[in-house]
Formats: C-alpha cells, sequence, structure tokens
C-alpha cells in the first residue's frame, strides 16, 4: 500500500488580500519513509554562532544567548576567580545575539528560560551550559536548571558565578533557608569534613543543621568575589583532566553545528516517572556532558537493536537566587520540577530511543521509524484555492531540495509544476493531485529536505512556501 503525506503550506496572495491555501498530498514509493510529522527544526534564520573566548574546541563549552559585549563582560568575571581563573584554557564561551529566547517568570518571581526552543536556537554554537540574558526588574530571581542558566542582567555579574556554581558542580546554597543539592557536597554536617581545607566552619548551610566552610562565599553572597578553598575543591574536581578530555580530541578540530543532526527528546517528569514525550530532529550541536550524569541514560539503537549513541541526564532541583541592593545575603531556594527534561542525541542511524534507569530496566521506549500514517488518507486534498475577492493569474513551481548545511539547500535535478500557468476567479479552486500524484516520486537517500512552493504573479513578483521533513531508508 501506498503512503501519503500531507504538506500544508499557507501562501498569502501576492494581489490585493487574496490568500491562497496550498496543500499537496505527494505519494511515496512504498519503502520510504517520511519520519515523524513534525518538521525538521534548525536556529533562526539571522543567528550566529560568535566567538567569545574560544582557546580550544575540545573544552567545556558555553554560549550566551544576547548581546556579545555582554556575554563578555559574565565570562570575563568567571575565568578571573578561582578555580576558574587557573583553568581558562579548559572553557570555550561563544554567543548568539538577536534571538528571541521564550522565558516564563515562574510563581511570578523567578526567570525561568528552561525550554525546547531554547535548547534548539542555542544549537547553533557548541553548548554544554546555556546562558541566557533578560532584563527584569530587581525583584526577579535568576535560576539554574540542568545546563540551563537564566539570568536577571539586573543582579549583579557574581549572579552568573552562583548559578554556574549549581549547574557545573552541584553545589548547594549556603544562604537559609534553602535546599540541599542532590549531589551536595560543600554543605556538611560536622566541621571536621572540612578535612582542614577551609577558612573556617559556620553555622547555617542550605540548612541550618548543616555548616558551610566561608563565612561570604559566592554560594551564600552575590557581594563575594571567591567560592572559598574548600568550594574551589569540589568544582576542580569537575574540571577535565585537560582541555580535550571531553571530546577525546588529541588535537583542536573546527566544531561545525550546521553539520550535525541530532534528535531533542521530550522526556515527561511526573511523579518520578520518565517517558517520552516527543522527539523532535534538528540540525545543531548537543551538549557532551553525558559521562557527568548517572540516574538516567537515553540509548540510540539500530532497527537490528545496535546501539549507535548515548546520553545521560539526572534528576535536578529547579535553583532559583536574587539579592536587593540592601541585602546582605542571596535569598531564594531550590525545589523539585515536574517540568520536561530535554535531552539531544545524534540521530545517524538511530530508529528506536529508550529511557533507561539508573538500574539498566528500560522505562520507555520509542520507535522512531514508524510511518507518518499507518492508514490511508481519506479524500485527500490537493488544490489552490482563492479565498480572496480577485482573479489570481500566475506561474507555479514546486522544486524539491536537500540540506547540506545549515540553511544551505541544494535543488533536486527534477522539479515539479515548472512554469505550470493558473488562473482562478474568487472562491475558485484548482486539484493538483491529478497532476501530482502519477510522478510516484521515490527519495533514494536518507537525509533532510524541503518542498518549496512559488507562485510568481505577471510582474514577477514572487511569493514562497516550504515544509521541511526527515527521510529515512
Amino acid at each position: 500500500m501506498e503512503k501519503r503525506v500531507i504538506l500544508v503550506l499557507l501562501i498569502f496572495s501576492l494581489i490585493g488580500i487574496a490568500i491562497l491555501l496550498l496543500i499537496v498530498v505527494l505519494q511515496m514509493q512504498p519503502g520510504t519513509v517520511i519520519e515523524r510529522p513534525t518538521p525538521i527544526q534548525t536556529a533562526p534564520e539571522g543567528s550566529v554562532c560568535q566567538e567569545v573566548y574560544v582557546p580550544n574546541n575540545g573544552g567545556i563549552n558555553i554560549v550566551f544567548l544576547g548581546q556579545k559585549a555582554q556575554a563578555k563582560e559574565y565570562a570575563d568575571y568567571l575565568l578571573s576567580i578561582e578555580p576558574f581563573k587557573s583553568n581558562t584554557d579548559k572553557f570555550n564561551v561563544y554567543a548568539i545575539e538577536n534571538v528571541d529566547v521564550p522565558c516564563q517568570l515562574y510563581k511570578g518571581t523567578v526567570l525561568l528560560c528552561y525550554d525546547k526552543e531554547t535548547i534548539k536556537k542555542a544549537s547553533v554554537c557548541p553548548n554544554d551550559y546555556i546562558v541566557v540574558l533578560k532584563d527584569e526588574n530587581e525583584d526577579i530571581r535568576s535560576s539554574s536548571y540542568l545546563n540551563v542558566m537564566s539570568l536577571n542582567t539586573k543582579l549583579p555579574a557574581s549572579v552568573f558565578a552562583h548559578e554556574f556554581g549549581h549547574a557545573f558542580a552541584f553545589l548547594s546554597d549556603e544562604y537559609t533557608p534553602a535546599t540541599p543539592s542532590k549531589k551536595n557536597k560543600n554543605c556538611v554536617e560536622t566541621c571536621t569534613q572540612f578535612t582542614g581545607n577551609n577558612e573556617g566552619c559556620f553555622p547555617g548551610c542550605a540548612e541550618n543543621s548543616l555548616y558551610r566552610s566561608v563565612d561570604e562565599g559566592l554560594m551564600r553572597t552575590l557581594s563575594a568575589d571567591t567560592f572559598g578553598v574548600f568550594d574551589e575543591g569540589i568544582i576542580r574536581e569537575f574540571m577535565p583532566e585537560s582541555k580535550n578530555m571531553i571530546t577525546g580530541n588529541a588535537v583542536k578540530e573546527t566544531v561545525n553545528c550546521s553539520e550535525q543532526n541530532s534528535l531533542l527528546l521530550e522526556i515527561s517528569n511526573k511523579d518520578g516517572q520518565r517517558l517520552i514525550k516527543s522527539v523532535t530532529p534538528y540540525i545543531g550541536c548537543i551538549s557532551t556532558l553525558a559521562h557527568r550524569a548517572s540516574d538516567w541514560t537515553i540509548k540510540g539503537k539500530s532497527n537490528e537493536g545496535d546501539l549507535k549513541t548515548q546520553t545521560s541526564f539526572d534528576d535536578s532541583l529547579l535553583f532559583f537566587d536574587g539579592q536587593k541592593n540592601t541585602e546582605q545575603t542571596i535569598t531564594g531556594g531550590a525545589e523539585e520540577s515536574n517540568q520536561s527534561t530535554f535531552v539531544a542525541i545524534m540521530s545517524q542511524d538511530v530508529s528506536r530511543v529508550e529511557v533507561v534507569d539508573k538500574y539498566g530496566q528500560t522505562v520507555d521506549e520509542k520507535n522512531l521509524s514508524k510511518r507518518v500514517s499507518e492508514e490511508p488518507l481519506q479524500n485527500p486534498l490537493s488544490e489552490l484555492l482563492n479565498n480572496g475577492t480577485a482573479t489570481i493569474s500566475g506561474i507555479l513551481s514546486i522544486v524539491l531540495q536537500k540540506k547540506v548545511a545549515y540553511n544551505t539547500y541544494q535543488t533536486l535535478d527534477r522539479q515539479y509544476f515548472e512554469n505550470y500557468t493558473f488562473q482562478l476567479k474568487p472562491n475558485e479552486s484548482m486539484r493538483l493531485g491529478t497532476v501530482f500524484n502519477p510522478l510516484n516520486i521515490t527519495l533514494n537517500e536518507s537525509g533532510n529536505y524541503r518542498i518549496v512552493a512559488t507562485i510568481t504573479d505577471k510582474n514577477y513578483n514572487q511569493q514562497n512556501a516550504s515544509w521541511e521533513f526527515l527521510v529515512v531508508n
């Protein structure tokens, strides 16, 4: 049985206020799989990955979604304090300017930009850690959740070091009241646990019953300019032994995110249960820090069940922190979050993804090779419809293109409806299925494709619309 895929393109008319609704129905030869009805996602046009500080391409990658000058200020601050100052060659910093990032005010007081769109927009650059910069009122707290930090630029630059302490080294807040990190090491039960590698022993560290190693450190107040010796030691434990440890590269290599085919998984989180909510193919870089996590593993497998790629993530608290000019210490806290987790993996040769818990049990899986429709479509439409008040005439062309790089497509040799003339009176339609479907298009090569429809009027004005999709054979 032949499968059909509906591609819906909305084209605004070239004449007056008339609108064309173009619905193209493609008949694909048996054996060709259009994977997932979701269009291929790419970063928005105009998004450019700018280098702020890149000593090597094998280190830890931080990307700022915000102005490059601001990104440099935050990066300069972080790399001016220990232990980052002694390890500047292990960090790469990038910026993506003029990008609209979806953020929310969590509970009305916390800036939270952890979202599927944020992950995809950051993928233009290498992105182990993502930092979103937003200008909010002083009352709005910054946050850290997994590898995404959402910074209110009204707060001091030290808020970046504080949130990075959460994200990078799982440090707990050292003010009270708060909640210790799930991997807490800096808040201890007895002073003897500091083993002499500290400035002192002070009561109150997330909880009143716990102790901190420094009186006024960055995990307690934004007025500080040091983490303290003990916390610095914890942070160093997460530093790569060499600048290329993360990727295993022996030499510096250029990372081209526009050539990386990836899958973004949305993993729901409800009462501790992790299920695959959606899988979105996109073009872009993914995080390389999977070796640090242990709670959950995402495995990408072939049709034959061979492991092709895997990554991991941990359960994490949502940290939120702020400090007004009149306050001596940070206020905020941390809490469990039931929102979805977004995890990216490479998509090459992957036809099934699995979620595996820390005990090695598969808790959910999704077959990515399932066809878009297992049942024949009823009464498929294939027409140009003039919903306007004026007669429309022009030339319709439809071409099939393959993505060869970021925002770069190559038109295939064969073109469809090239120079096909049409004229439509108001409320008149023209079916295309009888012309297009007999072509029996077959795509023999896997990859990212798009169909581009172009309407040209008598004055040679053109209007384009397109639909992107992934083909796996």
